[in-house]
């Protein structure tokens, strides 16, 4: 059983908090984050397992029921290979506690078959349960997945103002990576297919194709690219650029700084795919990650073209209890604030408002997790 306890400062024009630094503070905690980022294990380059992905639910189970790497699974999305070895981990923990007690857990011994099913070419990369396959220089898969949603929902579209006033309206269903359903009839398909290129380099890519009917404008067709991504890795340092959603935080069901309830960013992403440990002596001060992106936003907005910059740091100094931070910021854009780089890489690890008078929209949180080893 897992406990969070998460808190948001939240920075706007009308909110404020100004946080007084130094120079040296901010030049070793740099400094200190650069250190961490490598890992003295070599990681191969997987694709990331999409967060509107089911599995995501029973990796979940297994790290609550603690058959797995406690609090794994709070900088997401994950990759496929680190998913993979999260299923090995509780596979041996489960031989483990037959072994020891006997005791009988049927619903996480078919969780585990049917994940160790799922992720079979993963498990067998990692050399678990299967007999190591060699890194293939190039691999491509051209369809790997077909995802087809079809709603019907009568009048589901509901006035945002209360008043009834406007016609600004909202559809009743909750948004999915920014998917919005129509009104009477909605069919959806996105064909899924990844490639990978001497086991450092990956692509993914995931069109849509939408039949809706709308409330406003009557049945729409539209077709395009959802999410599509390509990304590099080497020594646990992991670069992307393209489409894709991101999950920050402990949260379930929605998260306090990002989630996929906004759609696909348009990102540069850099991170550490798996936790890291100091090398050395510091190994056993616990183990860290790091995220960052830069997005750029859509035009129907107050500052058209926005950037959106956002790093989480977590760290876990031991197996039962977790630490993270989030910050994300908005700046520049047309008519936004414009900072220097000295700037813009202060705030990115202190979440305020700048002496100037100048305002930041930004949102930050923090969060604890707790595993009660004893609760499933």
């Amino acid at each position: 059983m897992i406990l969070a306890c998460m808190l948001v400062h939240r920075s706007s024009s009308g909110n404020s908090c100004v946080v007084y630094y130094t120079r040296w503070w901010f030049l070793a905690l740099t400094g200190f984050l650069l250190f961490c980022c490598v890992s003295r294990s070599y990681a191969e380059v997987s694709v990331n397992l999409a967060l509107d992905d089911p599995a995501y639910a029973l990796l979940d189970k297994l790290v609550t029921s603690n058959l797995t790497f406690t609090n794994a699974l709070t900088v997401k999305p994950i990759t496929r290979l680190y998913a993979a070895r999260l299923i090995a981990a509780a596979v041996e923990r489960r031989r483990e506690e037959l072994e020891q007690t006997q005791r009988q857990e049927p619903f996480l011994d078919e969780v585990l078959e049917y994940l160790s099913s799922r992720f079979k070419s993963e498990l067998q990369e990692i050399g678990f349960l299967h007999r190591p396959r060699r890194v293939q220089p190039f691999v491509f898969t051209p369809l790997v997945d077909i995802k087809l949603d079809t709603v019907f929902a009568r009048n589901q579209f509901v006035p945002r103002d209360s008043s009834r006033l406007t016609a600004n309206i909202q559809g009743v269903f909750g948004l999915q990576e920014g998917f919005a359903y129509g009104d009477d009839v909605t069919l959806r398909a996105r064909p899924v297919s990844w490639a990978t290129l001497g086991g450092h380099v990956a692509a993914y890519l995931e069109p849509e194709v939408i039949v809706r009917s709308d409330a406003l404008v009557g049945d729409t067709f539209d077709a395009g690219l959802h999410k599509g991504y390509l990304k590099a890795s080497y020594a646990n340092i992991e670069l992307a650029f393209g489409r894709d959603t991101l999950w920050w935080g402990p949260a379930s069901q929605g998260d306090l700084a990002v989630s996929n309830n906004a759609p696909p960013f348009e990102l540069l992403k850099l991170t550490t795919p798996q936790p890291v440990r100091l090398p050395g002596p510091y190994q056993d001060l616990g183990e860290f990650q790091i995220a960052y992106f830069i997005a750029r936003l859509e035009a129907q907005r107050d500052f058209p073209h926005a950037l959106l910059s956002g790093l989480r740091l977590t760290y876990q100094p031991a197996s039962l209890v977790k630490f993270g931070f989030s910050n994300v910021f908005q700046a520049f854009g047309e008519g936004g604030v414009r900072l220097s780089a000295l700037e813009y890489a202060r705030k990115l690890f202190v979440p305020t408002l700048d002496t100037t008078g100048r305002t930041i929209n930004g949102l930050a949180a923090y969060d604890v997790v707790l595993s009660l080893p004893f609760v499933r």
